[in-house]
């Protein structure tokens, strides 16, 4: 699906190493695109694309260890021989990557936060009190509901587009396309929802998107929308909490909710609040030397700057656009 809906060459590559009986003992899966002739494996927004072990091997027991290391030693002497360029976060329980740090990878270390589904009267008991509080207000005050409709997503990336600007980001129209395709197939699965708030007057005031895994037995909040700061009442907070309560009262039994990596540390900090727990897990980086690796590099340096500089062009009209519309209201 991934190859089928990406408008460029997507491939998705997947490595796997067996014993002598033919047993699969563990692997590994890459969204790989091709771009002046490199291979390139550069991050995967549907979160992790770390190596997998099979369940003998997986885990910190002894009795795996020299088989553990020696199925990683492979896997990352395979990949790097295969591909030029690899970033991919790991799941978090991969922890043991020094195989892979032996193998010319950069281990970068990155925090998600998690609540655990089966523990929301822990986490509600630890949650800051001022958010506790919020979440009450909310609940009173708003209507939560899940959101499925198609009108629905077109107001959550009305929603995404104007939160994110907050961290400089800018998401096109073309990828929003590319989501509208992958989230329709995900929809038919099972594999994603729409969560949503509004006001009394049916109005949008805030949007989650969450993906599903129930192999990992894992929701993850995977994007969030809100309209911007200063209402009296914060939405966002009671929207998670409306998706952790649905997830609890259904029959699968989920084991976490992940709310995913933080660009800033206020939104870090944010998740703290909540009473999620932050945990580890690894960025892994490899680029082999060579020419061309390095003027892909900067083509990409160059087009992210590109966008924030029309992003704030753009958030530099709307300003002017409010301003001025302010001024003939007055």
């Amino acid at each position: 699906m991934l190859a089928d809906t990406d408008p460029l060459d997507l491939r998705i590559h997947r490595f796997l190493l067996r014993d002598a009986k033919g047993r699969v003992r563990a692997g590994w899966a890459l969204p790989v695109g091709s771009f002046f002739g490199l291979r390139i494996c550069h991050s995967f927004e549907f979160f992790y694309a770390g190596p997998l072990l099979c369940r003998a091997l997986e885990g910190g027991s002894v009795h795996g260890a020299s088989e553990r290391w020696a199925a990683l030693s492979v896997l990352a002497a395979t990949v790097g021989r295969t591909l030029d360029i690899v970033v991919a976060e790991c799941h978090p329980s991969l922890q043991d990557l020094r195989p892979l740090m032996r193998s010319g990878f950069q281990i970068v270390p990155e925090y998600t936060h998690r609540w655990p589904v089966r523990g929301l009267e822990q986490v509600w008991a630890t949650m800051n009190r001022e958010k506790r509080r919020q979440i009450r207000r909310a609940q009173e005050q708003y209507r939560y509901l899940r959101d499925d409709h198609l009108a629905s997503l077109d107001q959550f990336f009305g929603l995404y587009r104007r939160t994110v600007a907050k961290f400089g980001q800018a998401p096109t129209r073309l990828w929003e396309g590319v989501l509208k395709r992958r989230l329709a197939w995900l929809r038919e699965r099972d594999g994603c929802r729409l969560y949503a708030c509004r006001d009394a007057d049916g109005a949008a005031l805030a949007s989650v998107l969450v993906l599903l895994s129930p192999e990992d037995g894992t929701a993850y909040l995977w994007r969030a929308g809100s309209v911007p700061d200063g209402r009296s009442v914060e939405p966002l907070p009671a929207l998670y909490w409306h998706v952790a309560e649905s997830l609890a009262d259904e029959d699968w039994e989920w084991d976490y909710i992940n709310f995913g990596g933080s660009p800033a540390a206020s939104l870090s900090r944010f998740k703290d609040y909540l009473g999620a727990t932050p945990v580890l897990h690894f960025r892994l980086i490899r680029r082999r030397h060579d020419l061309r690796v390095g003027l892909w590099q900067g083509q990409e340096r160059l087009r992210q700057a590109l966008r924030w500089s029309r992003l704030r062009l753009a958030l530099g009209a709307e300003r002017a656009g409010r301003g001025r519309s302010s001024m003939a209201a007055g």
